[in-house]
């Protein structure tokens, strides 16, 4: 993934981790701890999922849609409408999402997983 990718902001937030791209429910059943998890169309069968992981970015999903309702409850950062999501970004990817101003961009970091503002509070 090269440059920015713009989406709808869905659930407010900013998170920096590692992609998980799961194109099935076994897939998104087993995402690591920490990552984002990136997928075609956001579902309530997503939710959970919630617990474990930094955030969301999705191509398809309705904001008022019952996943990112849940989403914005745990205030988990979440971006939708993000055109080729689960094609131009790639497991292991490292990247930074922003659920208040809807874009998804590649993260030059520290190699580590964090919330930089708002979303959950830190445990």
């Amino acid at each position: 993934m090269t440059g920015v990718l713009v989406g709808r902001a869905a659930s407010a937030g900013c998170y920096r981790g590692f992609a998980q791209v799961c194109r099935t429910g076994a897939e998104v059943d087993a995402v690591p701890p920490g990552c984002v998890l990136v997928v075609e169309t956001a579902l309530v069968g997503h939710a959970a999922a919630f617990a474990r992981i930094g955030a969301l970015v999705a191509e398809h999903g309705g904001i008022l849609g019952s996943c990112l309702t849940v989403a914005r409850e745990q205030r988990l950062p979440a971006v939708v409408g993000v055109e080729a999501a689960t094609k131009l970004i790639r497991s292991g990817d490292q990247i930074l999402v922003d659920g208040t101003r809807g874009i998804v961009v590649r993260a030059a970091g520290t190699g580590k997983q964090e919330i930089l503002a708002a979303g959950r509070p830190r445990e």
